[in-house]
């Protein structure tokens, strides 16, 4: 855990250097590599939530940078400490909220078309179309909110 006032730079994508291998500071394999052979996103996040020890062949954990010995806290110098690592973007996936409200909407107008045709009743069933779509904007509202306080 960081303290505060700790701050953190986000740099271009990097591994460490063979250096910081060589001296056993990092650890990764095989060293060097391309950063495009690392790991694909989706292999990282179906690790990530997957039980440990799950895999009988880890080959993708080991291409990943990993601190060895001290942390990079406790650096002696005064110099900016330098590390590397995973930065995870955290947050609501805003393409799948966009496509529920999109899908209420397109259920709220065909309700509504449905009703009037049934009912001759033009108003009353736009009236209920709006309500059925203000309360699902409301409850898409209450759900981001909720994601985003996580």
């Amino acid at each position: 855990m960081l303290d505060e006032g700790t701050r953190i730079a986000l740099g271009n994508p990097e591994l460490p250097p063979e250096c910081e291998v060589s001296s056993q500071r990092y650890e990764y394999k095989p060293c060097p590599q391309h950063l495009e052979e690392v790991m694909p996103n989706h292999v990282f996040f179906h690790f990530f939530f997957s039980r440990p020890n799950g895999h009988q062949k880890p080959k993708w954990i080991y291409r990943l940078p990993k601190k060895l010995k001290e942390s990079i806290l406790d650096s002696n110098n005064n110099d900016l400490p330098v590390g590397w690592g995973v930065h995870i973007n955290e947050g609501p996936d805003y393409h799948v909220i966009s496509a529920f409200v999109l899908l209420g909407l397109v259920i709220s107008g065909v309700l509504s078309i449905c009703w009037a045709t049934l009912t001759k009743d033009v108003q009353g069933a736009f009236g209920m179309g709006a309500y059925y779509a203000t309360v699902e904007a409301a409850w898409m509202a209450t759900l981001y909110f909720k994601w985003s306080q996580e």
